[in-house]
């Protein structure tokens, strides 16, 4: 559940906004790394918590036994009706823009292909728990394989000399920290989701045991793939080709 709802969309199209932003393969890297750290410190922290408060709520409930019932009700609605349907929306389109490059439908038909996308999983999710379960493993397990697929066959057949991991190549940055930071709130962006677990946390076995292993472990192996999807995103793409493409991943494919 932690991989699934961690990796998104983000990954195939934030490279290039951090690409053109961090103007350099070193700054891109530790940028990443630094994102990484971040999300890890928050796994922790949070495995912390759902070991304390082992309900179902997540955030809600931490919120509450911190600031009282006020802030913890504010948030959940905030949440409801704001956060997590622009995350979902953005996830979706990028999801239709993906696929508009098999399928040219327009712009008007990507915003329907993300809503129709979003409707027939919700759908799913209200009809049952179990169909539910099987969409999350099911994305889960092709995402994580076309991601490494698609890396794998990046290092091996690519023509890495064309590509900025070994030219080293360098691009002008008008307001370098500026642009650093923005790029680092994208990767956090792509990092984002990993939370979720916390709100089963209720429907767990031993979660004093089990959330903070499947959050320090899942955590991991998001970054570990972000990290591999990276390299070989730079192993075959010039930085300022990368940096100027919508479809980062079909481009490096």
């Amino acid at each position: 559940m932690l991989v699934g709802a961690t990796i998104g969309s983000g990954i195939f199209r934030v490279p290039s906004t951090v690409a053109g932003a961090a103007g350099s393969v070193e700054i891109v890297a530790l940028l990443w790394l630094i994102g990484a750290a971040i999300t890890l410190f928050g796994a922790l922290t949070i495995a912390e918590l759902a070991a304390m408060y082992p309900s179902a709520g997540g955030l809600y409930v931490y919120l509450r036994e911190a600031y009282g019932p006020l802030p913890a009700f504010l948030f959940g609605w905030t949440r409801l009706l704001v956060i997590q349907p622009t995350i979902l929306g953005a996830i979706a389109l990028i999801f239709a823009a993906y696929a508009s490059a098999i399928v040219p439908v327009g712009d008007y038909g990507q915003r329907a292909v993300a809503g129709g996308l979003l409707a027939v999983i919700a759908a799913a999710n209200v009809r049952s728990v179990g169909w539910g379960a099987m969409i999350q493993n099911v994305s889960t397990g092709a995402k994580v394989l076309a991601l490494l697929v698609l890396s794998g066959l990046a290092f091996a057949l690519g023509d890495g000399s064309g590509g900025a991991l070994l030219a080293g190549e360098r691009l002008v940055v008008a307001t370098p920290w500026a642009a650093a930071g923005a790029a680092l709130v994208a990767i956090l962006w792509t990092y984002d989701g990993w939370v979720e677990v916390s709100s089963i946390a209720g429907e767990v076995r031993d979660p004093g045991r089990a959330l903070p292993r499947a959050l320090f472990r899942g955590t991991l192996t998001v970054v570990a793939v972000y990290l591999v999807v990276n390299g070989a995103y730079l192993w075959v793409l010039p930085l300022d080709a990368m940096a100027a493409s919508s479809l980062v991943a079909a481009d490096a494919a």
